[in-house]
């Protein structure tokens, strides 16, 4: 997965968390239209796409801690931009890659969260 993708999720996840509980609450209160038993199978779903969701965030917290607020005011501005960098000033491209690299080799257990970057990569949309 990308560097970008994981950084507008980590900067996002407040608005992910949102949408996912809007999810749980359309299931909860159409579930007599749509048969009960289907809709608390697809509430289970989204319950455990929110706690792996959730585990995922702890360990990018963990991994801003070791950045200071500037770096990360950076990696925010990158993470939510709508376009690539070739635009910006020289100064920001290179100070914008070299915090991408320190992040993305800091990203050494994220293999661990497998399942979470693909849920990710399922609701990218609602990012």
């Amino acid at each position: 997965m990308k560097c970008k993708k994981i950084l507008r999720f980590y900067f996002n996840a407040g608005a992910l968390n949102k949408s996912l509980d809007n999810i749980l609450l359309n299931y909860a209160c159409g579930g007599a239209e749509r048969g009960v038993e289907s809709c608390v199978c697809k509430m289970f779903d989204v319950i455990e796409a929110k706690r792996e969701l959730g585990g995922l965030w702890g360990y990018l917290n963990g991994v801003f801690e070791k950045f200071a607020a500037k770096d990360i005011a950076v990696l925010r501005f990158y993470g939510l931009s709508r376009t690539g960098v070739s635009r910006l000033p020289e100064k920001c491209r290179l100070e914008i890659k070299r915090l991408t690299a320190r992040f993305c080799r800091r990203l050494g257990g994220l293999q661990s969260y497998r399942v979470a970057l693909k849920l990710v990569e399922t609701y990218y949309c609602l990012l």
